[in-house]
């Protein structure tokens, strides 16, 4: 442990803001570690050494230790708020961590916007270990998801601007993150559409795991820089099909669920998939993710393209609408009012 306490006293712990995409290391908020009990797995720490490119992970808390209570504060004088775990000790950590946002989640001394962010990371946790997941383990780890959209659900009922913490929490790329921020944005549309609690958090796991059909398209595909082939697009086409099969036997899964995830890329024109089904034909569920799920698209940085700004993304949905009657006009309607508050639209 010399090592990692060199690395404390001379303040070479990297702020952990860089991207780690299919990175052997995975974040973990330090606010949730018990610097009081032994740990279940073990934690890492990012330094990068002058003339280093690459950040090296050292050791700072093996498995059955207690993580010390100087080396927390320490990391906190720093404005360090997150360690790291290996990527195969996931499943080890999340009954641990659960409980330890549950336990936080009714701390008074602790603010919304930090709740959330403790809570962002645990389900970008999740969904990576459940993309990963061969197909029949995927339906017996959906009750952990439904536990995350009740955390998620309070934070956004205690919360008097949710698209702003939505969008202040977008942190990372890729297919968890994208689930993750359909599902926060989701769940507070809801809330500003009036809709009844079991609904909103309904709507907020299928947004959750809506794109869990992608699970059956292959790494190739899915990590493609260049163009898709007109082949592998009908690869990612059945992605739709693919999540209504694997949700199907998942407990607590509603029949609204399902639908709604067979028909999240339904368009109201009918030049959508898999059925190209017209406005009144697509669920309502579906109709809204339609409108979530392209935001979201639009406003988070791809491998080909930057993020558009929010403003820019509004203004593209509503071209789409205007030219090609793509959403549902009242809901597109309803969602712009949602996201009209001044810092969001840049006005």
């Amino acid at each position: 442990m010399s090592r990692i306490r060199e690395v404390l006293e001379t303040k070479r712990i990297l702020a952990p803001g860089a991207r780690l995409r299919n990175s052997e290391y995975q974040p973990v908020p330090l606010g949730l570690l018990d610097s009081g009990a032994a740990l279940p797995f073990a934690v890492y720490v990012k330094v990068r050494p002058k003339g280093h490119f690459q950040p090296l992970f050292l050791l700072c808390c093996a498995p059955g230790q207690v993580f010390p209570r100087k080396w927390q504060a320490r990391m906190q004088d720093l404005h360090i708020t997150r360690v790291f775990i290996r990527r195969e000790e996931r499943q080890q950590a999340f009954p641990y961590l659960l409980q330890r946002v549950k336990e936080r989640l009714t701390a008074r001394d602790r603010g919304n916007r930090e709740k959330a962010r403790w809570v962002y990371e645990i389900g970008l946790l999740w969904l990576r270990q459940l993309y990963a997941l061969e197909r029949e383990r995927l339906s017996s780890q959906m009750e952990i998801g439904l536990n995350l959209i009740d955390y998620l659900f309070e934070i956004i009922m205690e919360e008097k601007d949710p698209a702003a913490l939505t969008l202040g929490l977008w942190r990372q790329e890729g297919l968890a993150a994208h689930g993750l921020h359909s599902c926060l944005l989701g769940l507070g549309f809801a809330r500003y559409l009036g809709w009844q609690e079991k609904d909103a958090k309904a709507l907020g796991f299928t947004a959750l795991v809506h794109d869990v059909g992608m699970t059956e398209v292959p790494r190739s595909i899915l990590d493609k820089a260049n163009p898709l082939t007109p082949a592998e697009k009908g690869v990612i086409k059945n992605h739709p099909q693919a999540g209504f099969s694997i949700l199907w036997n998942a407990p607590f899964c509603r029949w609204q669920s399902l639908v709604t995830v067979l028909q999240h890329h339904e368009n109201c024109d009918g030049s959508g998939y898999p059925e190209k089904l017209h406005l009144r034909q697509i669920h309502p569920w579906a109709r809204v993710l339609r409108i979530v799920d392209s935001f979201e698209a639009m406003v988070s940085a791809r491998r080909w393209r930057a993020a558009r700004a929010p403003k820019e993304a509004l203004w593209c949905m509503r071209r789409d609408w205007e030219k090609y009657r793509v959403y549902d006009p009242d809901y597109l309607s309803q969602f712009i009012k949602f996201l009209g508050g001044g810092r969001i639209l840049g006005k």
